[in-house]
């Protein structure tokens, strides 16, 4: 059991089973807040898990971004000018 989880055990003690007895009995089937999606041996704290989550989440959103940019810069879609890094070329000159 997580240091977690014991703490909040020793703090409230039989006063959860008395005040909240449906959570109490979904709690003692053990799947009735599990996170199902995680490994039964992953020992990341859910608040981690969940950044983690994001961060992957939004990580593939953007590296799909860059890949369809790169896709239309290859095949003359895309872009805004002749720069390297998408801006009109500027500068003096003529």
């Amino acid at each position: 059991m997580p240091a977690r989880e014991r703490g909040v055990a020793e703090l409230a003690g039989d006063v959860c089973a008395e005040r909240y007895p449906v959570s109490t009995r979904l709690d003692a089937e053990k799947q009735a807040f599990a996170q199902l999606e995680r490994d039964a041996d992953d020992a990341t704290p859910y608040t981690v898990r969940d950044a983690l989550d994001t961060f992957e989440f939004g990580l593939a959103r953007l590296l799909d971004g860059i890949a369809g940019f790169i896709a239309a810069r290859r095949d003359g879609r895309g872009g805004t000018g002749g720069g390297t890094d998408g801006h009109a070329d500027e500068g003096g000159g003529a």
